[in-house]
Formats: structure tokens, sequence, C-alpha cells
């Protein structure tokens, strides 16, 4: 529906209770209170998010208010020398990869099932660690599941904050493409 007209069409992750496949044990380090009986014992996705609740052209909030909050992300990709910012998962998938590959590299050794470590950093957060890797405060829909603070059927555990799921605070942000910073 992007770039359409369509109305009553709602823009949203997707996300679920599988009918198949058992909840794997990393999935039970995080709160399950809000997930409906149905999920219990089964695994759901998505794990994490990126790009939820962006501001590409054609964004609603975008257009109204005129800014893209913090809490906003998208990917800013140049098209014909102007830039664009762009969600969903052609892009999300490859940015995670990418976090992944600097991860990698962060810590010199391979990852193993990053699961593990995904939904560690998530229960770490929820604990109150001072790591936050997530950002939960997205609010929000998939036609079916709402977003809430914590684990849910739209985000997963939330947005990967990526500074902080790689290397933590410290990280150094790229900065605004085509300038000093980020040339």
């Amino acid at each position: 529906f992007y770039g359409t007209n369509a109305t009553g069409a709602i823009w949203g992750s997707g996300g679920g209770i599988s009918s198949y496949f058992a909840k794997p044990s990393y999935q039970t380090l995080v709160s399950q209170q809000y997930l409906p009986a149905a999920a219990s014992g089964w695994r759901t996705i998505p794990d994490v998010s990126l790009e939820m609740g962006g501001c590409p052209g054609g964004d609603l909030y975008y257009e109204e208010h005129g800014v893209c909050p913090p809490h906003r992300s998208y990917d800013w990709v140049p098209i014909s020398g102007n830039f664009y910012g762009y969600i969903g998962t052609s892009l999300s998938s490859p940015d995670f990869v990418g976090l992944l590959a600097l991860k990698i590299q962060s810590e010199g050794s391979r990852l193993g099932n990053e699961n593990y470590d995904i939904y560690s950093l998530a229960a770490a957060q929820e604990n109150g660690s001072s790591n936050t890797v997530y950002r939960q405060d997205i609010p929000g829909n998939n036609g079916v599941y709402k977003t809430y603070p914590g684990y849910n059927l739209v985000l997963g555990n939330g947005t990967v904050i990526a500074n902080d799921f790689v290397r933590g605070p410290s990280m150094p942000v790229a900065g605004v493409p085509q300038t000093p910073t980020n040339p």
C-alpha cells in the first residue's frame, strides 16, 4: 500500500504465534505477561524490529507535524541526488545483518545463536539495565496485536538502538549523510 491512497490500511510489522514450533528457551527470558494465552508454549514473532514507526515520504505524522521525532527510525536512501526515508523488511533485514557484522567485529569472535543475546539484553533492560538496547515506546498495532512496553507481537523486544546493541552507548554515531561527521 505504500505510496498509494489506500484507505483503511494499517501500517505495522507482522507478528504472531506459531501453531507448529514450540517456544524456544530464550523467549522465556523476557516477560510474557501481555501475550495472549494462545502464546503459552508456542514460538512468537518478531524477535526485534527496525525502522518501525519511521518517517518515510507519505508518513502521516511527518506530513502533519513536519518533523521526524527521534524515536522514529527509517533508512536514509539516496535516489537521483535526493535523500528519502524508507521503512520495511527489505531494508531492516540487511540493516540487522550489518549490525551483527559490526558486533562480530567489535567482539572479535563469532556470535553463535544470537537469539540468546537478543533476549538476554531485553531481559537486562526489563530489569533496569543502564544499557537501553531496544526502543519499546512506539505506539501502534499490526491489525491484530498492539504494542506495549516489553516484548509484544508487533515490535518483538523493540526497535534496536544500534549503538547500544553493537558496543554500548560509547559507540560513536554516524551522523547526517554527506556532512563532515559522515562524508
